[in-house]
């Protein structure tokens, strides 16, 4: 068949409407692609290819080259692009535009990673953010000249000196992902840095298990209403923190959702922004109907069901979040709590009330393992909806007015 822009056309106009994924490839021509975003993505056309390699276990090794954006690159421009990368693979030569893979920078690796990279808006962003503020010093630095010594002491060393292990691992694992990439996507034949592991003076040892017992869970829950009515937290502030208790969700989630995704007829929300890039469907129990109904009425014109303070077209950013919980914890005099442990809290308290693992994995949105894959494609909602429900109920029933003792 031959393929024109209208063929091109039909295909995205087709793609979005199937929300099941976050991204769908449709092959173009010989190793062409494109990626299309059932989102609000622009449409990518990328170059996947598979060449022998004996040093791997299949015999095979994979890559891609991200091409650019459709439909700023025409079809007949991305056919074009696509010939020339498909004589440069027969050749064995780098994919790379230039001419030499001596000269790669960590710049163009990024751009080309973030660009593939089939993640969801949220996590996109935080890696934008952890690039900009750890990497982007040795951003026009070519990438075989950042070895283990450079990546140690001027960037993954400082992190630990400031007393932030988890950012240093995040940093480091994300390093090495970049790396990963251009050695499979420019094949390049130079080493560069060893992929190096943290010393074990540094490594975190134990992943964060923090949760609200039940008496702390009930001091946050007044402290948090208390807060609100004293106007020491605002509205936007009080209802996310709110909701990430009675939903589960992660905080990205709540902050990037958009006005369109809250459907009152059906007392719903999607959510398209996730983490593992899985949309997921959830039907709300009734107090969290009343705190959605409060945030569509503010008065406000962001697109955002939780705008930011001064950038009010844009979504509320972490730094308050984080900020307006330390109010709180401080009124109720609850130490090291984050943001992430009211999720962690969500999952801990629901299994203590011996509900079924696999229900809570799906209402927090983690891909099923093991025998719960069964479960993968059955959405629970009518029994997340029940479960939810029950749960907003225990929290109702935590809070004791001055009145009531």
């Amino acid at each position: 068949m031959r393929i024109t822009d209208q063929t091109i056309k039909s295909l995205i106009l087709k793609s979005t409407k199937d929300q099941s994924k976050k991204y769908i490839f449709h092959n173009i021509g010989e190793n062409l692609w494109l990626r299309v975003s059932t989102t609000k993505s622009a449409p990518t056309w990328v170059f996947r290819f598979c060449i022998k390699d004996y040093t791997q276990a299949s015999g095979y090794k994979t890559g891609s080259r991200t091409i650019g954006k459709y439909p700023t690159i025409s079809l007949k421009k991305a056919c074009e692009i696509s010939d020339e990368l498909n004589e440069k693979l027969k050749l064995g030569q780098s994919l790379l535009v230039n001419e030499s893979t001596e000269q790669i920078t960590l710049l163009e690796v990024w751009k080309n990673w973030i660009d593939a990279a089939e993640i969801g808006e949220t996590y996109r962003l935080k890696c934008v953010g952890m690039f900009n503020k750890h990497l982007a010093k040795f951003a026009n630095t070519p990438l075989k000249q950042i070895t283990d010594k450079i990546a140690w002491v001027n960037i993954i060393k400082p992190i630990l000196d400031a007393g932030h292990k988890r950012q240093a691992k995040h940093v480091l694992g994300k390093l090495k992902q970049i790396v990963r990439f251009a050695r499979e996507t420019y094949i390049i034949d130079f080493i560069v840095f060893d992929l190096m592991k943290m010393p074990s003076e540094y490594r975190v040892k134990k992943e964060r298990t923090r949760t609200l017992e039940k008496e702390e869970l009930t001091k946050f829950l007044i402290a948090l209403e208390f807060a609100y009515k004293e106007q020491i937290i605002d509205i936007t502030n009080h209802h996310l923190l709110k909701l990430t208790l009675l939903l589960g969700t992660r905080k990205c989630e709540l902050a990037l959702l958009t006005k369109d995704k809250y459907n009152k007829a059906t007392s719903s929300i999607i959510l398209t922004e996730t983490k593992n890039t899985d949309s997921l469907t959830i039907k709300l129990p009734n107090q969290a109907i009343v705190l959605f109904q409060e945030l569509m009425e503010a008065p406000t014109n962001s697109t955002y069901i939780f705008p930011g303070i001064q950038k009010h077209h844009s979504h509320i950013c972490i730094r308050s979040i984080l900020y307006n919980l330390h109010k709180v914890t401080k009124i109720a005099d609850i130490k090291d709590l984050c943001v992430h442990d009211l999720r962690r809290t969500f999952s801990s308290r629901l299994t203590g009330l011996r509900y079924r693992l696999e229900l809570i994995e799906k209402a927090t949105n983690h891909r099923l393992q093991g025998t719960a894959k069964h479960y993968q494609h059955d959405s629970m909602l009518d029994e997340r909806f029940d479960m939810l429900q029950k749960w907003a109920n225990y929290l109702d029933s935590l809070i004791i007015t001055p009145d009531e003792k």
